[in-house]
């Protein structure tokens, strides 16, 4: 007699449930973060849903697109991730004519994203990036409007990684972008007493949890090759 009973697994990041053949492999953070140096064993996977992959997959490759323009590509350390990045936007590195049309789409986006920055001030600039301003440049590059989205993708997967849970749906992550001073000051606790998580070269995570008489909050600190910095709460609302 048949077994009619459908196991349904839940996807970490979006929370839905699906089957199981509904499902594939994520890396938590996208391979092409990491140098090809670094084993496989340092990356976050999990099991997500299609949509959920495909959206984070869309959203990776922007921000490491913006990302690697910000790397000194004569940086031993850096220049695999340059190079990764810019043959995603090089139509000349397709091999069909659909994806030639991706990478020529891709690259007139990344270079529409590229302006001038007359104040740090301004919209979309990054709290991090003042130091750039200050030291003169005034080239920006706008970063997807959705990355804190990306961000919240990485802690489900995380969490979901090191506890073997999934971040209830009465849970929320907030994401605070913040400069260096703030960082320093606000967070010093938080950054002194942090678990280290190293999961690849060039790229750390830090989880701290935090507890007061009335809350408890674990917090997410990001330091994606000394360029992408940022800290992420996860609290129940």
């Amino acid at each position: 007699m048949a077994d009619d009973t459908i196991t349904l697994v839940q996807c970490p990041y979006c929370l839905n449930k699906f089957h199981k053949d509904e499902l594939t492999i994520d890396h938590v953070i996208a391979r092409s973060f990491f140098p090809v140096s670094s084993t496989s064993e340092a990356k976050w996977k999990v099991r997500a849903c299609g949509p959920c992959n495909n959206r984070k997959s869309k959203l990776e490759r922007d921000v490491l697109g913006r990302l690697a323009l910000c790397l000194d590509p004569n940086d031993p350390a850096l220049a695999d991730i340059v190079t990764k990045a810019q043959r995603s936007m090089d139509p000349r590195s397709a091999t069909t004519a659909r994806e030639f049309m991706h990478r020529f789409n891709r690259r007139a986006a990344m270079r529409r994203s590229v302006r001038d920055i007359w104040s740090p001030d301004e919209p979309g600039v990054l709290p991090y990036f003042t130091s750039n301003f200050a030291e003169g440049s005034r080239t920006g590059i706008l970063v997807p409007a959705e990355l804190d989205v990306l961000i919240e993708y990485w802690v489900r997967g995380i969490h979901f990684c090191e506890y073997g849970q999934i971040i209830p749906a009465d849970y929320q992550v907030s994401v605070l972008h913040i400069d260096d001073e703030t960082r320093k000051n606000a967070f010093a606790h938080v950054i002194e007493r942090a678990k280290v998580l190293r999961k690849g070269q060039g790229i750390e995570v830090k989880l701290f949890h935090a507890k007061d008489t009335e809350r408890f909050a674990t917090i997410y600190g990001f330091d994606v090759w000394w360029k992408l910095r940022c800290v992420a709460v996860v609290e129940q609302v």
